[in-house]
């Protein structure tokens, strides 16, 4: 079934009015996967992933940034979809995968009261050296920061001595 059947927005129209939440795995999202329609059409979409290279699948991993590059290119389109084709290039459209990854992801869980920086929520964040979250997907962006509970445990790359965990 191609994206912008009748079909297909039927069912997405479905999914929204019964308010149904969504999440995919960019491992498994095939390019008819109708990403662009829900997004638009604002049906909770997060993306997840219970793979981190094994046997499996052996390219996976957990880490989302490079999985939105990923469907980024997975979801590059058709041109026989006029309103589709290349969406996911734009700015729009790779900050309509940050939300996949961040606040959609947060909502399709049920957590989006104890999600984003502001006070009373888990101060757990991951610092990107980018301007933008589209910029954060496109360049890969290092991440100098990442904080759990409020406290740095990782920098640059490497977890602080005093969070690592010995088996």
């Amino acid at each position: 079934m191609a994206p912008s059947s009748p079909r297909v927005r039927e069912l997405v129209e479905a999914f929204e009015e019964r308010g149904l939440k969504l999440v995919t795995c960019y491992q498994s999202t095939h390019p008819e996967m109708p990403v662009w329609l829900l997004l638009t059409e604002d049906v909770v979409l997060g993306h997840g992933t219970d793979n981190d290279r094994d046997f499996v699948f052996p390219h996976g991993n957990a880490d989302s940034v490079e999985a939105m590059l990923i469907e980024s290119n997975k979801l590059h389109g058709d041109r026989a979809f006029d309103e589709e084709y290349r969406w996911f290039d734009t700015t729009e459209g790779l900050a309509a995968l940050w939300e996949m990854i961040t606040r959609a992801g947060a909502d399709a869980l049920d957590v989006a009261d104890r999600y984003g920086v502001r006070e009373g929520t888990p101060a757990d964040l991951v610092v990107f050296d980018a301007p933008s979250p589209q910029w954060t997907i496109v360049q890969q962006a290092d991440r100098p920061y990442v904080i759990k509970d409020g406290d740095v445990v990782a920098r640059d790359g490497e977890v602080l001595p005093e969070h690592r965990v010995v088996v």
